[in-house]
């Protein structure tokens, strides 16, 4: 899936993950929200094997709960293997998440693990919608170019949202290193507001 769908999921995410301490005074149900604002520019230089050539959501606006439908075209010019680190940078204006529960502002020294918690099919191919699309889910990640002309995605409501995650402009700075090397440098900023 694509690092804005992901981090849409880790901003939403970051509200089941919290203590409940820390956030009985600071949440409250909520009907939904509301992205009003979306945008990604792939910012890696030449050298990046993984490069994002289209990334695009719809409807505009995107109501949530609701139905997502995501655009992705990507290529990854050499394999990659083992370990594949991922370092996410959250922010909500100038103020960075911290990373709670591996969610948020976080480090993953590899991401390979993560893939591995994917369950297979019982003939060991990748689940829906990965392998319709052809994309790996298991490392190391071979060469190759995927395109998702039109996913539709479901996105459940919330069950509550802490106040400081409404209403607000967010930034997510994601990149991914193999080998020493940077591959992906993609920055997404989205602005949600509480229906």
């Amino acid at each position: 899936m694509s690092i804005a769908v992901l981090s849409l999921a880790a901003l939403l995410a970051v509200a089941q993950a919290l203590p409940s301490s820390v956030l009985l005074s600071a949440s409250k149900p909520t009907a939904g929200l509301t992205l009003t604002k979306f945008a990604w520019k792939d910012c890696g230089d030449a050298s990046n094997a993984l490069h994002v050539t289209n990334l695009n959501l719809s409807p505009d606006p995107i109501t949530i709960p609701g139905n997502l439908t995501v655009s992705l075209a990507a290529a990854l010019s050499k394999a990659a293997a083992s370990p594949i680190s991922a370092d996410l940078v959250l922010k909500k204006g100038a103020l960075k998440i911290p990373c709670i529960d591996n969610i948020g502002s976080c480090h993953y020294a590899d991401i390979c693990t993560l893939l591995e918690k994917i369950p297979l099919n019982p003939d060991g191919t990748c689940p829906a919608p990965l392998s319709t699309y052809k994309i790996p889910c298991r490392c190391p990640l071979g060469a190759g170019s995927w395109n998702i002309p039109n996913l539709e995605i479901a996105i459940p409501k919330p069950k509550s949202i802490p106040s400081w995650l409404t209403n607000g402009d967010y930034s997510v700075a994601a990149t991914l290193n193999a080998g020493g090397a940077q591959l992906l440098c993609l920055d997404v900023s989205i602005s949600l507001h509480t229906n």
